[in-house]
Parts: structure tokens; C-alpha cells; sequence
């Protein structure tokens, strides 16, 4: 069930109600509660013990992380893919330097073996080194053959985007 009420949907699933806010360059869900009522634990599940306790956060939390992150696109979106691409590359980097650290946050929270968690690094710093040396020239514009102008298609940022998936690969969300 979906209700329009302003600049945000309300959405009623499974006896939840939720906020969709929609404002220029983005869409974002977010529970509706406006309190810090809600806590969430990560557990272990190898051992049960609590890893670390969080508290829901605010809309104004939410909102700042939005804005945040809405301004980081607007920089970076006059950045060339090549200037991207470097991004990429380093990511990767960084990623296999921290991979056995990385690792052990996801045995822990998510109880999967190590060596799946370390492999799964892997794959991300691999995806991420894969498009870093590959993407700009999978960005150039390609002419439509078919056209009796001079059409191109052009490939060009977005914006933020949410993505709503099972957690069960935590690093590989991020590829």
C-alpha cells in the first residue's frame, strides 16, 4: 500500500511504515521512526557475544549523510573517467592492504569462514581493478550506426544511489 502525503511516499509492508524522500538527484528509504528508540546489535554468530550495539539514527542524521554524500557526487561528476579510474585503482589498493583486517570484521559479524571472507576482498579489489583499467574506455561515446545525424550515446553520472540486498556479501556490495 502506497499513500502520497507531501515530498514523501508512506509505504506500509509487513506492518512497517517507511518514508521515501524524494528530492532533486536522489531517493532514499528510511524507517519512519523519528527517535533513537531502536537499537541494533551485531552479533556474533559463532559465539553470540555482542560485537557492538548501534543506535537507530535520526532523519537528521540521515538527511546529513544525504546531503553529504549528494555533494560529493556534485564534485566529482566534472571528474573524467580516467580521474575516476584512479579512484578505482587505489580502492583496490587499499583494500587488499586491509584485507585481513576487513576479513575478520566479516567473521565476526557475519559468522562466514575467513577464507570466504578474504577471497570475497579479493573479488572487490578485483572488480574494482577491472573497471579502473577498463572503464574509461567503456565510456567514450558510441556513435548510433543507424543515424542519419552525428547520435552518439554518452554514458554520464547519476547520482547517489540506494541499493536495498541481502547483506550476506558485505564487501562485495560495494563493487
Amino acid at each position: 500500500v502506497m499513500s502520497f502525503r507531501g515530498d514523501y511516499r508512506v509505504i506500509s509492508h509487513d506492518g512497517r511504515i517507511w518514508k521515501v524522500l524524494r528530492n532533486p538527484g536522489r531517493v532514499v528509504s528510511t524507517p519512519a521512526a523519528t527517535s533513537r528508540s531502536c537499537m541494533y546489535a551485531v552479533t556474533n554468530p559463532a559465539t553470540g557475544e555482542t560485537v557492538r550495539e548501534y543506535q537507530s539514527a535520526t532523519d537528521d542524521e540521515i538527511e546529513f549523510a544525504l546531503e553529504t554524500l549528494h555533494n560529493g557526487y556534485r564534485a566529482d561528476r566534472q571528474s573524467t573517467p580516467s580521474e575516476r579510474a584512479g579512484a578505482l585503482l587505489k580502492a583496490a589498493e587499499l583494500l587488499r592492504d586491509k584485507s585481513a583486517e576487513l576479513a575478520g570484521v566479516i567473521t565476526r559479524e557475519m559468522g562466514k569462514r575467513n577464507s570466504d571472507a578474504v577471497n570475497e576482498v579479493e573479488i572487490v579489489a578485483q572488480i574494482f581493478e577491472y573497471y579502473g583499467s577498463k572503464g574509461p574506455d567503456m565510456l567514450q561515446e558510441q556513435p548510433i550506426e543507424d543515424s542519419d545525424q552525428d547520435d552518439v550515446v554518452q554514458y554520464r553520472p547519476t547520482g547517489v544511489v540506494l541499493g536495498v540486498m541481502p547483506w550476506n556479501y558485505p564487501m562485495y556490495q560495494l563493487a
